[in-house]
């Protein structure tokens, strides 16, 4: 992909298809919409050099073994890697070119960034990088950080997908409505409410699905 490989990039096109569906479908169940489905993957070299080219212009660049790389350490921030010793960029300047291109094309009022805590440092080290590059809007990036479920790892195949977990929410909601048959006769489609589908918010007052 980041030699620009047609084939590679067929097969990715084909993969993220499949996975933003996915993702518009259970959003949908939700009643959650997105304008725009944007990842890190979809920023291109073109936006990426504008990145380095801008970053090498302030005198921020620094050449270590044939890595690039952004001295934060005053900020103890540690050092950056913008670009590895093959030439590959990794999240940091595909986040720096994203961030650019983003406000290029939205000239948003702010723009944030919903990320675990594990990256914390990667975060503040990509805020730091725009701030140095004298964007005014830098400011307005913030990050929303959160923790991990215990015992949850995608990487060893311990995970709970968003589906699962709505599916297991609505039998127990519906489990609940049931003790009161009262108030489950006056519900409208009780089982397609607490699936969420068509209704988010039941407006009965017995009930909150």
């Amino acid at each position: 992909m980041e030699d620009g490989d047609e084939e590679a990039l067929k097969d990715w096109r084909v993969w993220r298809e499949l996975s933003v569906k996915k993702y518009t479908e259970e959003y949908d169940r939700l009643n959650v919409h997105f304008d725009h489905y944007l990842g890190e993957s979809l920023v291109g070299k073109e936006w990426q050099d504008k990145a380095l080219t801008r970053l090498d212009e302030l005198g921020l660049i620094e050449d270590h073994d044939g890595m690039k790389l952004v001295n934060l350490e005053q900020w103890k921030m540690g050092k950056a890697v913008l670009r590895k010793k093959d030439g590959t960029s990794i999240y940091l300047t595909r986040d720096i070119g994203g961030a650019i291109e983003r406000y290029e094309k939205f000239k948003f009022d702010k723009m944030i960034y919903v990320v675990s805590a594990q990256q914390d440092l990667h975060l503040a080290q990509f805020f730091k990088v725009l701030e140095l590059m004298e964007f005014p809007w830098a400011k307005d990036l913030e990050h929303i950080n959160y923790g991990l479920v215990t015992g949850m790892s995608t990487r060893k195949g311990y995970r709970c997908l968003l589906s699962q977990l709505m599916k297991e929410s609505a039998s127990v909601i519906y489990e609940k409505m049931s003790e009161n048959a009262d108030k489950l006769a006056q519900v409208e489609d009780p089982q397609v409410r607490c699936r969420g589908e068509r209704y988010l918010w039941n407006q009965n007052p017995g009930f909150h699905c």
